[in-house]
């Protein structure tokens, strides 16, 4: 759509790009704003003289000589490239993470200077980029998900898509992956979410993907059971911003069903978006998002963990982690899963087990032993380690439950393909046995000329909490 076109990419390393920026800062601070929003905040290609002197001290800094001649094959490395995964463009890629998240601090003092207040900073950048999330933007105040393309759009609810008279096809957008995922960090960032019916659409299908106002209230839902403080950006549609204005009512005379909450699940995910770049595919991130699939349509209320999440202290909350894909991990948290196994927790390891640690070295045999099956083994296998379990799974969901023995659904009675549909998000308060629990129906058709939600009655939650001895107290909200 903007053809021909040619964008400039600044260095943002360069002492004068850095004076400059400093500036118009703090004199958007002299006008009286809260703070700014940053653009494109994840964009660093350079290689220039300033970039090259920087990471020579950045690398040496956290390598010695003997190991950057071990690892990469020079004692001086160059900066990597794409097109050759692996550790040396994993390093390249966190050194200008480093640099972009240092530029954003550099944006925040200029403001504070003026203001002498804190000064809010509002990258985008979050969208298909967990790696910036975590390595760029955890100190920052909001990091926007630009969710503009997508074969259904990304505005949350069910697309229908008319096949012939009164058949349609149906799909269904959310965005948990992305709240969840800013939430795992326990940072100070906050998600905020942008959806669009997508870019350059004939007028016939985008209607079909619009955002109407029942579509709306669930992007407000959505965002107050999964977001963790995040939120949920809408047009200026007055329509669209009275039912905002509802929910913001809504959180406003209910604080305490939102603050000082942890979240309550027995089953885990790692999440390790630095296999990105080595290994230069998706596939972990992929089966990630099949495996948050399936969780949430089995009403199993689950976390994410980071990889210095994989830890003892950490481990021991859950029943159950899921390894999706994972073919890195370092040694710590090898032994600390191996130790969690066999103190009774439950594995499951899809696709190959990991094989190499985070330096690219092959796992020491004790530790690469927790993660292979024996000869002939079938997909869904099963190794006993200890107390618990290591299962060897395709099916990154169902195999939870049925490898535990025990079901981890909250929700109970029979299940029916719109009922998947009604998601689950549970939390509690430390060191009481008070809890919250959401559920989130996304059985409400996106369009235009919608028809109204498929509204789902009887419900029956089943969850274990901890500390209550009788029958709890329980009071609905809607």
């Amino acid at each position: 759509a903007y053809e021909p076109n040619i964008r400039f990419a600044a260095c943002q390393n360069h002492p004068e790009w850095r004076y400059w920026t400093e500036r118009i800062v703090e004199n958007i601070a002299r006008c009286g704003f809260d703070g700014v929003f940053v653009d494109n905040a994840g964009s660093l290609r350079c290689a220039c003289s300033v970039c090259r002197q920087k990471w020579r001290k950045w690398i040496d800094g956290r390598y010695t000589a003997a190991e950057r001649q071990e690892l990469f094959g020079a004692a001086s490395p160059a900066m990597g490239v794409a097109s050759q995964p692996g550790l040396l463009w994993a390093e390249t890629q966190r050194f200008r993470c480093d640099c972009l998240k240092e530029h954003l601090k550099a944006i925040a003092r200029s403001g504070e200077r003026i203001s002498g207040k804190h000064f809010l900073v509002f990258p985008n950048g979050g969208e298909r980029r967990p790696e910036h999330i975590l390595h760029i933007y955890p100190d920052a105040d909001l990091i926007m998900f630009e969710r503009s393309v997508g074969p259904n759009g990304t505005n949350p609810g069910m697309v229908l898509r008319p096949v012939v008279e009164d058949i349609a096809i149906k799909k269904y957008n959310d965005n948990v992956f992305e709240y969840k995922f800013v939430q795992c960090l326990r940072r100070h960032v906050r998600p905020i979410l942008l959806t669009r019916p997508g870019y350059n659409l004939p007028r016939a299908e985008r209607r079909l993907l619009e955002m109407n106002l029942a579509s709306a209230a669930l992007g407000n839902a959505e965002a107050a059971a999964f977001g963790g403080g995040g939120g949920f950006l809408q047009g200026t549609d007055p329509a669209l911003m009275q039912v905002q204005k509802q929910y913001r009512d809504f959180f406003e005379r209910h604080a305490a069903l939102y603050e000082g909450l942890d979240s309550l699940a027995e089953v885990a995910v790692a999440v390790f978006p630095d296999l990105a770049w080595l290994e230069g595919s998706s596939q972990h991130q992929l089966e990630v998002r099949k495996a948050t699939e399936s969780l949430l349509d089995g009403h199993v209320p689950f976390d994410y963990l980071i990889a210095d999440q994989v830890a003892a202290a950490s481990l021991s909350r859950y029943a159950a982690v899921m390894l999706p894909r994972v073919s890195h991990l370092a040694g710590g948290q090898a032994e600390a899963l191996r130790q969690y196994v066999e103190a009774g927790g439950m594995l499951v390891v899809t696709g190959e087990g990991p094989e190499l640690d985070d330096k690219g070295r092959p796992l020491a045999p004790p530790l690469r032993a927790l993660f292979d099956m024996p000869a002939g083994s079938q997909p869904l296998a099963v190794k006993q380690v200890g107390k618990g379990a290591v299962h060897a799974s395709a099916l990154p969901g169902q195999w939870v439950e049925r490898g535990a023995g025990r079901e981890f659904s909250a929700v109970a009675g029979p299940e029916t393909a719109a009922l998947s549909k009604v998601r689950v998000s549970a939390f509690c308060r430390p060191g009481a046995a008070h809890y919250v629990i959401h559920l989130v129906n996304y059985n409400v058709p996106l369009g235009v000329e919608r028809g109204d939600p498929q509204v789902q009655r009887d419900i029956e939650v089943a969850l274990r909490l901890p500390g209550i001895a009788a029958a709890p107290r329980v009071r609905c909200r809607d």
